[in-house]
């Protein structure tokens, strides 16, 4: 069955306007309103400008224009100001960085063309200290050879970040992502909580610019981490699939069920953009991938995404693959509000219940019997 997307402010009104421009006021808008959100923000920047931004009282605004010497006006996509310190940011979404013509002839880059604004800027006010900041949607290379006055903490010019000279959006969308979570779990409930749900609902369907899974839980460093997820999984599919299970490698469970029509199963998670066909929009990003064998080359009647219950609650989307030993169906499936539950004995449960709601999907698609009498 098809699945209507659901309505979503941020997601109506991205289609009006440029992303960039409404993803850059709504960010600034967020700092302004949401405590956490601005937080969230400054540490991010603070890491890599040393300088105990926090500490500061900021004004936000979008879209401020500076003169320059040679290349006419210079439109900033942010600015944050505090005291005699200026926080400029260029942001890129679904472009690269510009070139500019000076008056007379001269090509220069975009952020060449805002460290001139920077110079005339801290000229004029003879107190102003300016730092500019490069944000993209992908990693970008910056030249450091050309783009003038490179930024030391106390000091002023270009911020250059790591390797490439440029902040990634995708590395602030985890920490957004936890700055709404400390919001929920604080009791407030009010209309910011409920628009901070919204954008945060539409980032996560932006693939640029979000890092992978909205719950960095499910990915860990050390995978064995994983190991405490599966135990009432596997003890379901040992009691509905008798079969001999094991960690795979930590991040999941295996086996090879004895006597039934399935004879190899694995579950493990898996990332979105891994998954041909997978719409993060209707079913979400934190996705539980559940494979199973049948020998026979009987292939399933149904495939592609479906609804487990009539409610939406486990969307998934089915698929297949022929094996030189039979056909190895995949369940993808959501994990149902997997960010909502905070402790291991909800998440055991979540897991679970993605893993039940895989393997009832496999048999309605398939019209294999797999659970048989004794679930």
């Amino acid at each position: 069955m098809s699945i209507p997307l659901p309505w979503n402010y941020f997601r109506s009104m991205a289609t009006s306007f440029s992303i960039e421009d409404f993803f850059t006021a709504t960010v600034a808008s967020l700092m302004q309103g949401v405590p956490e959100a601005r937080r969230a923000f400054l540490e991010w920047i603070d890491e890599h400008v040393g300088e105990g931004l926090l500490d500061f009282d900021w004004h936000i605004c979008a879209q401020k224009t500076y003169k320059t010497r040679t290349c006419g006006d210079a439109v900033l996509d942010m600015v944050l100001t505090s005291g005699r310190t200026e926080l400029w940011f260029e942001h890129k979404v679904g472009a690269k960085e510009g070139i500019r013509k000076t008056s007379d002839g001269a090509i220069v880059s975009q952020l060449v063309k805002y460290q001139q604004a920077r110079e005339l800027h801290e000229a004029e006010t003879g107190t102003s200290r300016v730092l500019l900041l490069y944000v993209t949607a992908q990693p970008e290379k910056v030249d450091k050879n050309t783009i003038g006055l490179l930024h030391e903490p106390g000091g002023r010019g270009f911020v250059f970040v790591g390797e490439e000279g440029s902040l990634q959006w995708r590395d602030l969308h985890p920490r957004m992502r936890d700055a709404l979570h400390a919001r929920q779990n604080g009791g407030c409930r009010d209309s910011a909580t409920t628009l901070f749900e919204e954008f945060m609902g539409w980032w996560d369907t932006v693939p640029t610019m979000r890092s992978g899974p909205a719950s960095t839980s499910l990915y860990p460093d050390d995978r064995s981490d994983l190991k405490h997820l599966w135990p009432k999984a596997s003890a379901w599919l040992e009691r509905v699939l008798p079969g001999r299970y094991g960690d795979y490698g930590g991040w999941g469970i295996e086996g090879r069920p004895d006597g039934h029509a399935v004879d190899y199963l694995e579950v493990s998670p898996r990332k979105p953009e891994k998954i041909d066909g997978w719409n993060v929009e209707v079913s979400g990003v934190d996705v539980l991938r559940v494979s199973l064998r049948t020998p026979t080359r009987n292939l399933p009647k149904e495939v592609g995404p479906f609804s487990f219950n009539q409610d939406g609650r486990w969307p998934g989307l089915l698929t297949y693959e022929k094996t030189p030993n039979g056909v190895m169906t995949r369940v993808h499936i959501r994990l149902s509000d997997w960010d909502d539950r905070l402790d291991d004995e909800g998440r055991q449960r979540c897991v679970l219940g993605a893993v039940q709601a895989a393997v009832h999907a496999f048999e309605r698609h398939t019209g294999t019997s797999v659970t048989g009498p004794h679930d």
